[in-house]
């Protein structure tokens, strides 16, 4: 089966500061946009590690794995996806994007977007391309203290397992001929970051996974749209300052396994 993940981690707005980032960014050693690109690769990371995991499908770092940076051009994410034929494609995004002219912009760098509409998977035959940045006009910034690295290591106990790997292949292979779309939030609302917490569905999808998995009752698959319920009830963990509850949203179900358990 052949397989690729593509992750993106795009940029941060330098002009996104209120007052009490301001205070908290004052006296850190990095400067702002340095600090959030930090914790927005430091969640990939955490994302990219569950996807190595024998819970997250044992993908290969090195050749199904695949990671753009902030300031990535257009063209090397394109040239990715079009490079050949998959039977699967999984796409994720983690950054500043915005509604312009009613089609979602996702931004590369402060000069590079990239439309959403662009990311034609057609050499897929399965895909599943998950958006975690606002669907509005700004990006929200709250809370204060330091996001820890020591998260990334959560899946050290989750070894290699030539044989969860394979049954994860087969499910992905048997499933429905689709391609899905998933969002970090509804329409017309802003994606949450924390400098503590990370970016919250990043955190939430992966912390979901997690815990089914840790849970002794649970064998087998994880549906994507199971997952993604379990997500709503996460993200009620995290502090709301905005004044809404940050949901997800998605156009239709593919049967991707987001963990897997045997």
């Amino acid at each position: 089966m052949k397989r690729k993940a593509i992750l993106i981690t795009g940029f941060h707005p330098e002009s996104n500061t209120d007052n009490k980032m301001a205070d908290i960014l004052s006296n850190h050693p990095l400067k702002e946009k340095d600090l959030m690109e930090y914790i927005m690769n430091l969640t990939m990371e955490y994302f990219h590690r569950f996807l190595e995991s024998s819970i997250g499908g044992c993908w290969d770092k090195g050749a199904e794995i695949k990671r753009y940076y902030a300031s990535s051009k257009k063209q090397s994410v394109i040239d990715e996806i079009e490079s050949e034929e998959c039977d699967f494609i999984l796409l994720y995004f983690m950054g500043h994007s915005c509604i312009k002219n009613g089609k979602l912009v996702l931004g590369l760098s402060q000069t590079e977007e990239l439309l959403l509409s662009e990311l034609e998977l057609t050499k897929s035959r399965n895909s599943l391309i998950i958006i975690d940045g606002c669907r509005s006009s700004t990006m929200q910034i709250s809370g204060e203290g330091y996001y820890p690295s020591k998260l990334i290591n959560t899946f050290d106990k989750f070894e290699f397992q030539h044989e969860s790997k394979t049954i994860y292949n087969e499910y992905l292979i048997s499933s429905n001929n689709a391609h899905c779309k998933v969002f970090s939030t509804q329409p017309e609302t802003k994606a949450n970051i924390h400098l503590y917490q990370g970016p919250f569905f990043s955190v939430a999808l992966v912390n979901t996974a997690v815990e089914w998995a840790t849970k002794e009752s649970n064998i087998g698959i994880l549906r994507f749209e199971d997952a993604l319920k379990l997500v709503e009830k996460e993200l009620l963990k995290y502090p709301q300052e905005s004044g809404y509850c940050q949901r997800p949203d998605w156009e239709k179900v593919i049967e991707f396994p987001l963990a897997i358990k045997l």
